[in-house]
């Protein structure tokens, strides 16, 4: 697959390299947040579609702002941390844009 997208190859490659060392290490907690092309637009009010253990999400639009990223990854790790248990996630995130919103992004 890594293959079929020239000149990413070698980073996709050592992505995927990195994602497994991490899943492989004992005694770690980690989330892996892999969001679509990322915009410079505010925040959107939209909620967020997730797919756990995915590349992307099916169904989203496919571009999301930055701040959506962040945001979900903070109130993410909160949620995470407050359980008080180990935790391992790997998850896409996308948001679901109208067609006269994704045109303006």
């Amino acid at each position: 697959m890594v293959e079929q997208i020239p000149g990413l190859e070698p980073d996709l490659k050592c992505k995927f390299m990195m994602e497994g060392m991490i899943k492989a290490a004992k005694g770690i907690n980690f989330i892996i947040v892999k969001p679509p092309t990322l915009t410079w637009d505010p925040k959107s009010k939209l909620a967020y579609l997730i797919e756990e253990e995915k590349n992307f999400v099916t169904g989203g639009t496919g571009i999301i702002p930055r701040e959506d990223v962040a945001s979900f990854c903070l109130l993410e790790a909160e949620v995470l941390v407050n359980k008080n248990v180990p935790w391992r996630k790997i998850v896409a995130i996308d948001i679901k844009y109208s067609e006269e919103e994704a045109a303006a992004a």
